[in-house]
């Protein structure tokens, strides 16, 4: 009885090096597993309906508005008469980019007076996907080169240097 269970112990200890490895990996899968958790991120000030309910049109001047929301995002590029508050909702997942959740942008209108005109709410069903333009300057010459053509080709194209002209 004895020397069977020393053979057990032995065949338990015979295995702990190949089990070990088991308890290094669960341990990483976690960490792994739990370090791609996604984090939402928020950007600028979220408005509630409650402080939209009260800005008064017609009364309230653009320091008072300034004194309620805090200083706009932007405002607009011609002119003065619009003021912008933005607000987004981000998700992001390990390395991947960023996704847009929700968007909202506040734009309130002036008057001539600096007075609440109107005030507007948009989401990202208002926005619009505006496509970049692509264009690429052409080279000189209008043909493509390479990385390499381009460093190697004006090895041998120095020229002699320029002699002084005298009376400078």
């Amino acid at each position: 009885m004895r020397l069977s269970s020393f053979v057990q112990q032995r065949q338990v200890w015979l295995c702990w090096p190949l089990c070990w490895p088991c308890w290094l990996t669960a341990p990483s899968v976690a960490v792994f597993i739990f370090g791609c958790t996604p984090t939402l991120v928020s950007r600028g000030y979220p408005l509630t309906a409650e402080t939209l309910a009260q800005i008064q049109h017609g009364t309230q001047t653009r320091d008072m508005i300034r004194a309620m929301l805090g200083t706009p995002s932007f405002a607009a590029t011609f002119g003065d008469e619009t003021w912008y508050y933005v607000w987004s909702q981000e998700m992001q997942f390990a390395f991947y980019l960023p996704a847009e959740l929700e968007r909202k942008v506040i734009a309130i209108h002036f008057n001539s007076s600096d007075v609440v005109r109107e005030v507007s709410t948009y989401s990202m069903t208002n926005g619009k996907t505006i496509k970049l333009v692509q264009r690429v300057t052409p080279t000189p010459t209008g043909e493509k080169t390479s990385l390499w053509q381009q460093l190697l080709g004006n090895i041998g194209r120095f020229s002699r240097p320029r002699k002084k002209e005298e009376g400078l």
